[in-house]
């Protein structure tokens, strides 16, 4: 690109990319809005919007896996009642076949074995479903579900695109599980310091009033039968007033 040129410059323009790039301008879109500091729900239902916005879609939905890996949850939605469509199983179903396989699926609804599913999905309005499922670190998170009310066209760019999209979703949702989870140890490592300090304020305060009193003893005997006391007496006595002030001093520190 450069030969015979001295020089490239292009201007680094949002609005110049996406006239250029249309599918790079989402992706970067995209990045922005998941690196975004919405809770997750939010972030997943923004994106939701403008992947529906992009390619003319009606409805969105995104289910994370359930610990039992055998259900997947609906975690946010755009476009589309959730009614009825909270869970779904790994076994069944659009979702279930592009999860087990890791495979995109572009499919009718009508197409569905489950004919209660079938009549569900059509009273809301829907004739064609994508699914694309969420990888990161070769781990299935979950799965994206695009569905029109029309026929649909798709070319091998789109489908390409949305399964990138795909795994940058599911990046942010991996992020954000790690980020939690670190959260919830930093708050146990809060609790068990703040543990910590009361029980040595406890104990402080606990030996404070005895190493008190035993400083004052040992002064008050110091003074009155010191001199009655050989050599070896004395020192005891030192070491036991010494002992008292440094349990006084250690006290005042905590």
């Amino acid at each position: 690109m450069l030969r015979g040129k001295p020089q490239i410059s292009v201007k680094v323009d949002d609005k110049g990319l996406k006239a250029r790039n249309k599918e790079l301008a989402l992706i970067l879109e995209l990045s922005s809005v998941l690196a975004s500091s919405f809770s997750l729900q939010g972030v997943l239902e923004n994106s939701l919007s403008r992947l529906l916005d992009f390619f003319d879609l009606r409805a969105g939905r995104i289910y994370l896996m359930t610990e039992g890996g055998k259900e997947m949850e609906l975690v946010a939605h755009h476009g589309i009642d959730p009614g009825g469509l909270e869970q779904v199983s790994v076994d069944t179903g659009f979702s279930g076949k592009a999860v087990k396989t890791r495979s995109f699926i572009a499919q009718h609804v009508s197409e569905l074995g489950d004919q209660k599913r079938v009549a569900l999905l059509s009273s809301k309005g829907l004739h064609t479903v994508l699914c694309t499922p969420l990888i990161t670190r070769d781990q299935v998170l979950g799965v994206m579900n695009l569905a029109t009310d029309k026929e649909l066209i798709l070319k091998q760019d789109s489908i390409d695109l949305l399964i990138a999209l795909g795994n940058q979703i599911a990046v942010a949702v991996d992020n954000a599980r790690l980020y939690e989870d670190l959260g919830a140890k930093v708050d146990e490592l809060t609790e068990k310091k703040n543990t910590i300090k009361f029980f040595a304020y406890s104990v402080s305060h606990d030996l404070k009033s005895p190493a008190v009193s035993l400083c004052g003893l040992t002064k008050r005997f110091s003074e009155k039968y010191g001199p009655m006391l050989d050599e070896k007496g004395r020192e005891h006595c030192s070491h036991i007033l010494k002992s008292a002030e440094e349990m006084l001093a250690l006290g005042d520190t905590i």
